[in-house]
């Protein structure tokens, strides 16, 4: 079984920005968020700068903000129906994992802590991650093997903000520490 690549950080909307501008400008891609839609007519992003809870944390949970991010040049991913136990109809796109990356945005959650985000691919969509992910990242710092945006680092640095890597209800053991 082949295992995936994946790079995580912690950033503010601010610290997204510039990363998503250079994205939007130097690669095709649009991003469908990972969840359950109600209609078959699922929303599909073009720039993620249209994103309204871009740099929040929904829940405080690591897989909050869940994006498919697809390269245009393959084309729409197809929709498919997910019947519910209740009899309803839930409707998500078909994840190909061959062009496809799994994208979590991060974000500050509550004005309490800042929540892990990652940018992760399967084998066939390496050639992807690596490019994207050094483009959302740029001007990071790096501590171990994550990468902290400037405002983000300020915010836990100066403010004493939390990095938590999985939720905000996980033992603060597990938060990333600056030392």
């Amino acid at each position: 079984m082949s295992t995936g690549k994946r790079k995580s950080f912690f950033a503010t909307k601010n610290d997204l920005l510039p990363g998503l501008v250079n994205i939007s400008k130097k690669f095709g891609l649009f991003y469908v968020e990972g969840i359950l839609h109600e209609s078959p007519n699922i929303g599909i992003y073009e720039d993620l700068l249209d994103y309204e809870g871009l740099g929040t944390s929904k829940w405080g949970s690591h897989l909050d903000n869940y994006f498919h991010v697809y390269e245009r040049s393959h084309g729409r991913p197809s929709v498919r129906a997910i019947p519910q136990r209740n009899g309803d109809t839930k409707y998500d796109v078909s994840l190909d994992e061959s062009r496809s990356l799994s994208l979590f945005l991060s974000g500050v959650y509550q004005d309490i802590c800042i929540v892990q985000g990652s940018v992760q691919a399967l084998p066939p969509a390496y050639h992807l991650i690596g490019p994207v992910a050094r483009e959302l990242t740029r001007g990071f710092k790096k501590v171990r093997n994550y990468a902290i945006g400037p405002e983000a680092y300020d915010l836990a640095k100066t403010h004493g903000y939390r990095l938590v890597t999985i939720q905000v209800e996980s033992p603060t053991e597990y938060d990333l520490k600056l030392e």
